[in-house]
């Protein structure tokens, strides 16, 4: 391998990891906001750190929605096809500094495309698990009424599920509504240990 080879793929894999950073956290991001909107929560008292967007993102497209994997495996296969076809077809007699000018254009199109798509599956991810989690609570909260965390809020003491965070401030869920509260105000949280009743026994 000629030093030109081995520059140039230095390069591709710089890109490629900057294309998936960029499209988890793009992930992470929307799909946090269309979890806060599907609860009506403010998004910007919910903004997450970097790496935990990006986390976020990481586990959305690994977990939370199988056609996310998708987008992200064809944005990498497509930024692959796209720099072997510019290196074979367009820049092949070209020095270094020019196929990596080449390959700016094409990128930028691809990164916006692989983000759109990305956004827009990631967004409806959110707003579906927020429903989810909604049915999750109020079905929780309907059977054992009695069981639910006890929550301490400053001089008030609520009843409900805190679902969550950000660095800043807390979402609580209680008696069928969410609360924003400063998420210093919350003293402690005790979760109750309920006995199975009588009519669960097997």
């Amino acid at each position: 391998m000629n030093t030109e080879d081995a520059w140039f793929r230095r390069l591709d894999a710089a890109a490629v990891i900057v294309l998936v950073t960029a499209a988890l956290y793009v992930v992470g991001d929307a799909h946090t906001t269309g979890f806060c909107d599907e609860f009506g929560l403010p998004p910007g008292l919910f903004d997450l750190p970097f790496e935990r967007t990006v986390f976020a993102g990481f586990f959305t497209s690994t977990v939370g929605a199988a056609s996310l994997s998708a987008v992200l495996f064809a944005g990498v296969a497509l930024f692959v096809a796209l720099r072997w076809w510019t290196r074979s077809h367009i820049v092949r007699e070209a020095r270094p500094g020019v196929r990596a000018v080449s390959l700016i254009p094409g990128t930028f199109v691809l990164v916006c495309l692989i983000a759109f798509v990305a956004y827009v599956v990631a967004h409806n991810s959110g707003h579906r698990f927020a429903r989810m989690t909604l049915e999750t609570m109020q079905r929780n909260a309907a059977v054992r009424p009695d069981c639910l965390p006890t929550i301490e809020v400053g001089d008030r003491v609520l009843r409900g599920f805190l679902f969550f965070c950000s660095p800043t401030n807390c979402a609580i869920f209680s008696n069928d509504e969410t609360e924003v509260v400063p998420r210093e105000a919350i003293k402690q949280v005790v979760n109750h240990r309920c006995p199975p009743r009588a009519g669960d026994a097997s």
